[in-house]
């Protein structure tokens, strides 16, 4: 399902970066419009990939466990149907977040995820501990805290799109105090515009990482215990990263200046937001870098006990380092990119 959903990343750049256009320009109709269609594409997205990965899941339990405790490969299909079933919630709550970024408000995604983190916490006590649901009580928890999320993300986006702003200030082609969207396949095609190129950049991480998975995989157990270690620190270290290409996605369309023909004209404003992105990414990459690789050569042994598998997280820490490093500069330029709708070069690099 983890994978299921990294395809979702298609919708949240799209929604960011075209909400955050629409809300720089004041045009409160067209902003309405943009999270409409792309509530509407998010349902769609999940109820698509679902239909997709449904016949899958017992496939792909038996695969990973094989075919030795039939109890286990029971639960474990129990709990991948339960969570494919929520793939249109997953989808809805990375639009909502994007949205809300995109009107520049990165307060209430957060409290939401925090507090979707707490309830889905809370939940799994009560459904897999305290009601003996076991581990399909824990999909059910995950359900039911995105559910909490949704409403919540939904609610506050819903009020921030009813507030028009100022009539001097409102550059709408349409203005109404109501919430009047016409669905049209020319909206859908903005998200299509954008979000296409954003998949076939996806494709090629997951064909990357899936990749070395399988490379791990095929070697002893330690070999892919060791990349699930790694993995999972990389993972980590590169949330700062994703962190400032999600602003550059919400704060650059606000420093463009309207182009000849409909294009946009890049502002000093945008060099200097640019500039001081790629500063906070040098200072940014010192720490997580230096982070990393304390956690491959201290930090391995809260992952296993092995010692193997420590040995062998330790013996990469030089090529972890290398690989954070550029991260965060890579995604300042990622968004940067997204942001100017300049997508053949990105696509080009990960292809």
């Amino acid at each position: 399902t983890d994978t299921c959903e990294f395809v979702f990343i298609f919708l949240n750049v799209a929604a960011t970066a075209l909400v955050a256009a629409s809300w720089s320009q004041k045009d409160l109709y067209e902003s309405r419009s943009i999270v409409t269609h792309g509530v509407i594409l998010a349902v769609a997205s999940g109820i698509a990939v679902g239909v997709l990965a449904l016949p899958m899941s017992q496939p792909a339990v038996t695969a990973i466990v094989g075919e030795d405790d039939p109890e286990v490969i029971t639960a474990a299909v129990k709990y991948l149907r339960i969570r494919i079933a929520g793939l249109p919630l997953a989808a809805l709550l990375v639009v909502l977040q994007s949205s809300l970024q995109g009107m520049r408000d990165a307060v209430t995604p957060m409290l939401a995820f925090v507090s979707g983190a707490m309830a889905n916490g809370a939940l799994d006590y009560l459904l897999c501990v305290y009601s003996g649901w076991g581990i399909a009580g824990a999909g059910v928890a995950t359900l039911l805290a995105r559910s909490l999320q949704v409403l919540v993300l939904g609610c506050v986006a819903y009020r921030r799109l009813s507030v028009p702003f100022t009539s001097a200030e409102d550059t709408s082609t349409a203005h109404s105090p109501s919430w009047k969207v016409i669905v049209s396949l020319r909206s859908m095609r903005k998200f299509g515009r954008l979000g296409f190129p954003v998949l076939a950049v996806l494709a090629g991480k997951l064909c990357a990482y899936n990749s070395m998975t399988y490379a791990a995989g095929a070697r002893v157990i330690p070999d892919l215990a060791a990349h699930q270690v790694i993995s999972s620190i990389f993972g980590i270290s590169c949330k700062p990263g994703d962190a400032l290409s999600q602003t550059a996605l919400a704060f650059i369309p606000g420093t463009l200046a309207a182009g000849v023909g409909g294009g946009v004209n890049v502002t000093t404003n945008t060099r200097i937001m640019l500039m001081r992105l790629f500063v906070i990414a040098v200072i940014g990459t010192a720490v997580v870098s230096a982070g990393a690789v304390l956690a491959c050569l201290g930090g391995s042994g809260a992952f296993t006990g092995d010692e193997r598998v420590i040995t062998t997280v330790q013996s990469v820490a030089g090529w972890l380092f290398a690989s954070v490093a550029p991260h965060a500069h890579m995604m300042v330029a990622e968004g940067a990119l997204l942001a100017l709708e300049d997508t053949t070069f990105l696509v080009a690099a990960y292809a």
